[in-house]
């Protein structure tokens, strides 16, 4: 503002002076609302494309997990094909059974069986089950000659003629040709298949300190 006592010329410059600082100071204000109005007009639109860049993101998003559910989906199938191959090559490349036939029991749970042409005293796998054990049952045996499972009583066989009866659990059959064997039949069945050929079964043999 001019002093007093200025000369008239150089106050009128000092009002000058003023006036252009606030007609700038005024431009200044005019173009900051200017501004704020341009923004204030485009917000609408911006929060619009902003809302559709959120869709699309959660579009992609399900999407993707969608693909990944697919992916899973498929990797578990893969992993399940390849299990059951990998146990299919682990059949492969065991080594053969071998099937023997059951002879008898023995106090310290080993058991006598016949195989290969060979009667050998052998012991039992824990998991297999005892209580289907019986004279005559086939038997598979590991590489190890251990007995690991008990097949079903085979219902199929070669026919074959009893000539005669040797003791209670010993007969001698007549095969093709009439070859003569012995063969050794299950007590639990001897009487039922002896009765249906129509031969007495022999009597019980005395005990010790029996008459």
């Amino acid at each position: 503002m001019p002093q007093e006592g200025m000369d008239p010329r150089e106050q009128i410059e000092q009002y000058e002076k003023e006036i252009h600082e606030l007609q700038t100071h005024v431009k200044f204000l005019e173009d900051e609302i200017a501004l704020l109005r341009r923004r204030l007009h485009s917000a609408p639109r911006q929060v619009k494309i902003l809302e559709e860049r959120l869709l699309e993101a959660k579009s992609e998003v399900a999407k993707a997990a969608g693909q990944n559910d697919k992916l899973v989906t498929s990797l578990r199938a893969e992993r399940e094909k390849i299990e059951a191959l990998r146990e299919e090559v682990e059949k492969l490349t065991q080594p053969p059974a071998s099937f023997g036939v059951l002879i008898g029991s023995n106090e310290d749970g080993s058991v006598d069986v016949f195989t290969s042409g060979r009667k050998l005293r052998v012991n039992v796998d824990p998991s297999v089950d005892r209580t289907t054990f019986h004279r005559g049952a086939e038997l598979i045996l590991n590489e190890g000659m251990n007995v690991i499972e008990v097949l079903p009583q085979d219902r199929v066989g070669e026919v074959v003629s009893v000539k005669e009866i040797l003791d209670e659990d010993r007969v001698i059959v007549l095969g093709r040709g009439d070859e003569e064997m012995v063969a050794v039949i299950s007590k639990a069945q001897a009487e039922q298949w002896l009765k249906a050929a129509g031969i007495p079964t022999p009597p019980d043999r005395p005990r010790e300190g029996e008459g």
